[in-house]
C-alpha cells in the first residue's frame, strides 16, 4: 500500500496506520519529532495530540502498536506537567497523580517527574505505562479525532457507503476506509451514481469533490480496488455510465474524484486528480 510522506516544518513523518474505535479516529505516524512539533503537526490537521482517558484505551493503542509490527514503542501523549500536576493540552483537564482503583492512569510512580510531557510506553503489549520525560525528546506520535458528526452511512442493494467530509488525501483515505472494516468505493452504474450525488448533499455541508475507491494501473486501465473490476475510460452518453468530465488520458493523474453536478455543471462526473490532493471521502462494505 502506498502511502503518503509528509513534510512539516522540515520534518519527515509517516502515517503508518489509521484506526478508529469509540467514535475515535487515530492516525499513527511514524517518525522522530519534539512533543511541541507533534502537537503542532496534530492542530494543523484539525486534530489533537492523542489523550487516553480511561485504561480501555490505552489498552486499545498500545495492543495496535504492538500488532503492527512497525516498531513503535513510544508515543506522545498531550499530557503536560503544568504548576505541580499533569493535564492534557487540549481540555485542560487534570490527570490523577495516582494510580485509581480501575488501574488508571498506568503511572510507573518514579516515571512521573522525570520530565514535563509525556508518552505512552507501549514496549511491552499487556503492560503499557505512562511516563513524563524530556518534552525535547524525539518519538513518534498518534493524532486524535471525533469521527462520531464526521461520518453518514447509507445504504443501497445491501451495501453500506459512508461518507467522510474529513479531508484527506487518496492513500490516506484508503487506510481509513480499511480502519471501518471497508475500501473506498466502487460506483459501477448509474443508480449508484444518483444515489451518491443525492446523498452527498444529504452527508456533507457543501458537496463537491469525494475520493472513489479506483486507481490507474501502469498499463493505463482504470481498476475499481473493491473487486478489481476494470472502470472503463471512455463516457457512454446512451447508457449515462461511466461520465468522465475529461479523458483520463489527458493527465498524468492516477486517482479517481466523484464531483457533484454545480451552477456551472450539469451532471455528475468521473474526474482523474492527483492522488495527494486532499479531500473527502467515501467508503463501501
Amino acid at each position: 500500500v502506498y502511502i503518503s510522506l509528509l513534510t512539516v516544518a522540515d520534518v519527515n513523518i509517516e502515517l503508518v496506520d489509521v484506526l478508529n474505535s469509540n467514535g475515535h479516529k487515530y492516525s499513527v505516524y511514524k517518525g522522530l519529532v519534539s512533543w511541541d512539533t507533534a502537537v503542532a503537526i496534530c492542530r494543523e490537521k484539525s486534530e489533537y495530540l492523542v489523550a487516553p482517558t480511561d485504561l480501555q484505551e490505552v489498552r486499545f493503542l498500545s495492543r495496535a502498536l504492538a500488532s503492527s509490527h512497525l516498531g513503535i514503542k513510544y508515543v506522545w501523549l498531550s499530557g503536560r506537567m503544568e504548576r505541580g500536576g499533569w493535564v492534557w493540552s487540549m481540555t485542560g483537564d487534570l490527570m490523577p497523580m495516582e494510580i485509581q482503583d480501575d488501574g488508571y492512569p498506568p503511572w510507573i510512580i518514579e516515571e512521573q517527574e522525570k520530565g514535563d510531557c509525556l508518552v505512552l510506553d507501549a514496549s511491552v503489549q499487556d503492560k503499557p505505562y505512562f511516563s513524563g520525560i524530556n518534552c525535547t525528546n524525539l518519538h513518534s506520535f498518534i493524532c486524535e479525532q471525533d469521527t462520531q458528526s464526521n461520518k453518514h452511512v447509507f445504504t443501497l442493494h445491501g451495501y453500506e457507503y459512508l461518507f467522510f467530509s474529513e479531508k484527506l488525501s487518496w492513500p490516506q483515505a484508503s487506510l481509513a476506509c480499511e480502519s471501518e472494516n471497508a475500501k473506498l468505493a466502487a460506483i459501477e452504474d448509474r443508480n449508484t451514481v444518483l444515489f451518491v450525488a443525492k446523498n452527498m448533499v444529504k452527508a456533507m455541508e457543501v458537496p463537491h469533490a469525494l475520493w472513489l475507491g479506483a486507481h490507474r494501473n501502469t498499463d493505463g486501465t482504470w481498476e475499481w480496488i473493491l473487486n478489481g473490476e476494470e472502470l472503463s475510460a471512455r463516457n457512454n452518453y446512451e447508457r449515462g455510465y461511466p461520465i468522465w468530465a475529461d479523458s483520463p488520458e489527458d493527465k498524468g493523474w492516477d486517482c479517481l474524484s466523484f464531483e457533484t453536478a454545480t451552477s456551472a455543471r450539469k451532471r455528475s462526473y468521473f474526474v482523474q486528480k492527483h492522488c495527494d490532493t486532499a479531500q473527502a471521502y467515501l467508503c463501501q462494505r
